[in-house]
């Protein structure tokens, strides 16, 4: 009887192993699909942001420097959710980068920073992407009251023809956020289109003021010295 009732609780407890594994092999399929379908979820929201921020870029006045400016730093900001962060330009002559359209207190609207310190050299000179993912650990980090918060900061260069005319800088605050690299090369991307439309945008400005220029003196301008027939 002994031996029919050990029998007996032998052959339960193997049941209840076999009916654990198959509920732990049910709860790792379920787990592992919830995590592609939210991997999946993830890249449609970044595509659908790709798309948004492409879209901002065309539908851009081409000739408006000062907004299209906003447009790249607002844009970029809502592709990877920063909370705070800033677009600067480079200043070559004097060493300096003039902020522009700040967000979250990182620094001053028109505020000039030198261009020789923190983030701003290394991507300057390198005409790179820099994501520093614990700000607070950096070792050229940027001591500053405004930026005690600052926890992670991606810095991206504005560069055309190898020329970097600006940066635009992402940064979390109080906790370190993790960037991927599928949101890194989004932003990479959107920085070169970027960077091409502020080209573009400059070049048109500059023409509007030389036929300007023109129309006022009446002394013939580029189009006309480019056409005009050899003698």
């Amino acid at each position: 009887l002994v031996d029919k009732r050990t029998g007996e609780l032998v052959a339960a407890n193997q049941e209840m192993l076999a009916m654990n594994e198959t509920l732990e092999d049910t709860n790792r399929r379920l787990y592992n699909e919830n995590a592609a379908r939210r991997k999946t979820q993830e890249e449609l929201l970044l595509s659908e942001r790709q798309y948004s921020a492409i879209t901002s870029l065309i539908i851009q006045q081409p000739d408006d420097p000062e907004r299209l400016l906003g447009t790249i730093f607002n844009t970029a900001r809502s592709l990877v959710e920063a909370a705070a962060g800033f677009i600067a330009l480079v200043d070559e002559k004097d060493k300096l980068v003039d902020v522009v359209h700040v967000c979250g207190g990182l620094y001053q609207d028109g505020e000039r920073i030198s261009l020789e310190q923190g983030m701003f050299e290394i991507v300057y000179r390198s005409k790179q992407r820099l994501y520093v993912e614990d700000y607070k650990q950096f070792a050229q980090r940027i001591v500053r009251e405004s930026l005690e918060r600052v926890s992670s900061v991606i810095m991206m260069p504005l560069a055309y023809q190898e020329e970097v005319v600006g940066v635009f800088c992402l940064a979390w605050l109080d906790q370190t956020h993790l960037v991927n690299e599928e949101q890194l090369d989004a932003l990479q991307k959107f920085s070169d289109l970027a960077s091409v439309a502020l080209h573009n945008a400059k070049t048109r400005v500059r023409i509007q003021e030389l036929a300007y220029r023109a129309a006022l003196t009446g002394s013939p301008n580029w189009a006309t010295l480019s056409t005009k027939p050899h003698p």
